[in-house]
């Protein structure tokens, strides 16, 4: 693959699993919102065979001519990992396979905060949830999420009747989450900052230098989003900080992220990139919003609510 010193490189991870509906709403919304700041797009084709990236091309033939073919594991922190070491980009920006963009200057909004010497990390969204804190809650053994979850049972059923359009990430969030933090000792308590991974931005030296093993089961994906060693904590034990930035062109530092309304948080105005987690939200009862907002924010909790099925 061609040397591209000095540019920035947009990944988009495609996956033949998923489908075309994804990539096409992701195409649609990356050419009615003009990133803002010069850039190459490239496909990430995860577990395609034979000729089966040929619809995908031919979609995407208008804003992309550059592909990156990795295998279907390692999950989408792993295909990151793996186009990042094939391509040659000062810097990187990543959007999952379920990724939509809301806003006009996205890119530039997040180049623009790498810009920035002492940022490493910019994302679109971040979160203070914590995996450890909800199964703790969930045993009975007390906890942050204790003061915010007054009732285990409308607790475990607001998560189990989400209502979003994919209930992937939405019905069996709670499960994965209860799973996930049975391992302790891997996640940290709440509150537990970390960047959402669906979308972020990165310089790839620092990419590179992080020790960040390739995931081989969901438990080890959510690690490195949110565990101890976790992409942001590796980040910030740099010295480097770790930003959201929202459409408002705002900086938002980790513990002012409860006040960005990007994430689980109002009415998610301020979301540059939507992804399914986010969609679940939007689409959710009163009841969903409290739930997912008080998991991400505890007692700073603000969810818009709209009265009709609370």
């Amino acid at each position: 693959m061609a040397r591209t010193r000095g540019e920035l490189g947009v990944l988009h991870l495609a996956r033949e699993a998923n489908g075309l509906e994804p990539f096409r709403r992701f195409i649609d919304s990356y050419r009615e919102h003009a990133a803002g700041t010069r850039h190459e797009l490239v496909l990430v084709l995860k577990g395609f065979h034979d000729d089966a990236t040929e619809p995908y091309r031919a979609i995407a033939a208008d804003v992309c001519s550059r592909w990156v073919n990795v295998t279907d594991d390692g999950y989408d922190l792993g295909s990151y990992l793996d186009a990042a070491k094939r391509v040659e980009f000062d810097r990187l920006c990543f959007l999952n396979s379920f990724s939509t963009i809301n806003s006009s200057g996205w890119l530039a909004l997040l180049a623009s905060a790498l810009d920035d010497h002492r940022t490493g990390l910019a994302g679109a969204s971040g979160s203070w949830g914590s995996y450890s804190s909800i199964a703790r809650f969930d045993l009975r053994l007390g906890g942050a999420y204790g003061a915010v979850y007054t009732n285990r049972a409308a607790t475990r059923a607001a998560f189990k009747t989400l209502t979003a359009a994919d209930p992937e990430p939405a019905a069996s969030m709670f499960e994965r989450a209860l799973r996930a933090g049975r391992n302790l000792v891997g996640f940290p308590e709440f509150p537990a900052p970390h960047l959402r991974t669906n979308t972020f931005a990165i310089r790839r030296d620092l990419l590179l230098r992080l020790r960040l093993p390739r995931p081989r089961t969901k438990l080890d994906a959510h690690l490195i989003e949110s565990g101890r060693r976790s992409l942001t904590r590796q980040v910030a034990r740099m010295g480097a900080a770790v930003v959201v930035v929202g459409r408002d062109g705002s900086v938002y530092e980790p513990r002012d992220w409860a006040r960005s309304g990007t994430f689980w948080q109002r009415d998610q105005e301020n979301l540059l990139v939507s992804d399914r987690q986010t969609r679940t939200y939007e689409q959710g009862s009163d009841e969903v919003r409290l739930a997912l907002s008080r998991f991400a924010w505890g007692a700073q909790a603000d969810p818009v609510l709209r009265g009709s099925d609370a």
